[in-house]
């Protein structure tokens, strides 16, 4: 076998075991991400700049935004502690180009594994629910953050597998139950509100009886209802949000450049009340801005507020698009939208994916419009 091939054999093997095994640890997701990630660079290093070039303009933004971190970190309050960590800045990023250089025909195998990985994580939480017993799989908010994603990528393989019906309902529904019996509002909402807006473009009767719906389900679900109802009280009790972000918009005041990349933990120095082991905000917003300064929090809603008109341009071709982008598009905003009250971008289980999937979205070819020539 010569070099090359050695060189894609790693990826492939690497690609499969990641989409797998991500959503059930994320250590075992490691086995294969890392090994991905090292052989796919080895191969491209030289082409790296040109490929972000070559990036949609939120991508764009997205890069400028880890670039930023890093020539910032330096003006933060810890700046050695900022460039030990550099090394999840800018490796497992390179998941995105990695993913994006796929070619168009892997990608309906991705979705397909992600989904299989999801289901077997899913599984595996419902026989804890059901039977009391814990296995070794990544935690409850980590796995809602993982399926505030995957709920919608399941929704692209549906659409990709059409002819399996039966299946297509049981994952479905496996999939829907444990999301929902995990509690974990922050997803609930990212989910409620992409969804809403999906059947919003089928019909606004679908969008209001799913709200109906779901607000009814609310009401008659003890847990859910009583994980709803605490909403306020978690927000103001003691070392809570409310205390957290009036701290977090403190700082921003004081260093208008940020505190520095994964300096966040900082925060405990100012409160006797907030948790020991909390070492984010929170929020991906603010987190963001607090580490970053105002540079990095306008790179960050450039990036979601581009993604969001990219987004638009695949809705109108849903019905016709083979790679079926608009899914992956509504999965990527609710993460987004549930990142609004969690750090979701610091949970290494979800980020890691939310990268896999925004590299789908970046790999399918560009919708032209009126100031884009069509390509040849």
């Amino acid at each position: 076998m010569t070099y090359r091939s050695v060189i894609h054999r790693i990826q492939d093997v690497g690609l499969y075991l990641t989409c797998i095994l991500l959503p059930i640890k994320l250590t075992l997701g490691y086995l294969g991400l890392v090994p991905l990630i090292v052989a796919w660079t080895l191969e491209h290093w030289r082409s790296i700049p040109q490929r972000l070039q070559q990036l949609p303009s939120s991508g764009k933004y997205f890069a400028a935004l880890f670039f930023s971190l890093a020539l910032l970190a330096p003006f933060g309050i810890n700046p050695t502690h900022s460039i030990a960590h550099f090394g999840t800045l800018f490796f497992f990023p390179l998941t995105i180009l990695c993913i994006a250089s796929l070619p168009l025909s892997k990608h309906h195998t991705v979705i397909h594994l992600l989904v299989v990985g999801t289901a077997a994580a899913c599984l595996l939480r419902l026989c804890e629910f059901i039977f009391q017993i814990e296995f070794p799989i990544i935690g409850a908010v980590s796995q809602s953050g993982q399926l505030a994603l995957t709920i919608f990528v399941a929704l692209a393989w549906l659409r990709q597998a059409k002819k399996q019906i039966f299946w297509n309902l049981v994952v479905s529904a496996l999939i829907v139950s444990v999301f929902i019996l995990n509690l974990k509002r922050g997803p609930w909402l990212g989910v409620a509100v992409m969804t809403a807006i999906l059947l919003m473009r089928k019909r606004a009767l679908y969008a209001a009886f799913f709200v109906s719906a779901a607000t009814l389900l609310a009401f008659l679900i003890p847990p859910i209802y009583e994980r709803l109802a605490s909403s306020v009280n978690h927000f103001f009790i003691a070392g809570g949000r409310s205390e957290i972000w009036k701290i977090g918009l403190e700082l921003i005041s004081t260093y208008p450049l940020g505190i520095g990349f994964d300096n966040a933990g900082y925060l405990r120095e100012f409160s006797a009340e907030i948790p020991k082991n909390l070492k984010h905000f929170h929020s991906n917003i603010l987190n963001i801005l607090v580490e970053g300064g105002w540079l990095c929090c306008y790179l960050y809603l450039a990036f979601v507020i581009t993604l969001a008109k990219e987004m638009q341009q695949r809705a109108t071709t849903w019905a016709t698009d083979i790679y079926s982008q608009y899914p992956l598009y509504l999965g990527l905003f609710a993460s987004i939208l549930a990142g609004l009250v969690e750090y979701n971008f610091g949970d290494s289980t979800v980020v890691n994916l939310f990268y896999i999937i925004l590299g789908l979205v970046y790999a399918a070819p560009t919708i032209p419009t009126s100031d884009t020539a069509p390509t040849t």
